[in-house]
């Protein structure tokens, strides 16, 4: 397999920090009167207690850039889950990662974790393009999302890459 670094690609992305491994997936369901969940495709590490209410997915990587030991990529949903297919990443105005057709980040950085080994997985730190490490957030009533500003660090794996 050629090396996905300066290769635009799609993948599962995976969690593999201790406490909050899983694969990362998109919520589908509001759980909340403050914010509708389905309608802006926040993104959660899919756990036992969350399986029912967040879809797992595949995600395109579309490479833009190589600067210092930071990988620039577009990233969009490649799954036809819900209506997110094609929608693009980005960060709300409280930090957390979600899909939206409307003021997704302009490209996202991969901070590579040890030497690609010739797999088809690539292991990583994701970064919005500020510079700020994509955390695990645990909300008010427990629940817990992707989020730029708060929460326990994740290093992340793609799984399962495939080339485009």
């Amino acid at each position: 397999m050629k090396d996905p670094r300066k290769h635009s690609f799609h993948a599962y992305l995976n969690s593999t920090t201790p406490g909050h491994q899983g694969q990362v997936g998109i919520s589908r369901t509001s759980r909340s009167i403050i914010v509708d969940l389905a309608t802006s495709g926040w993104l959660q590490v899919i756990t036992a207690r969350n399986r029912r209410d967040v879809s797992g997915a595949r995600f395109r990587f579309d490479y833009l850039e190589t600067r210092g030991d930071r990988i620039h990529y577009r990233i969009s949903c490649d799954s036809n889950v819900e209506n997110y297919y094609g929608r693009k990443l980005g960060v709300s105005r409280n930090g957390y990662i979600g899909l939206y057709e409307n003021d997704a980040s302009p490209f996202w950085k991969l901070e590579t974790i040890g030497d690609w080994d010739g797999s088809n997985r690539l292991q990583f730190y994701l970064r919005d393009h500020r510079g700020h490490l994509a955390g695990n957030y645990e909300s008010f009533n427990g629940d817990k999302f992707l989020n730029v500003d708060e929460g326990s660090r994740l290093s992340m794996v793609a799984t399962d890459i495939y080339l485009l």
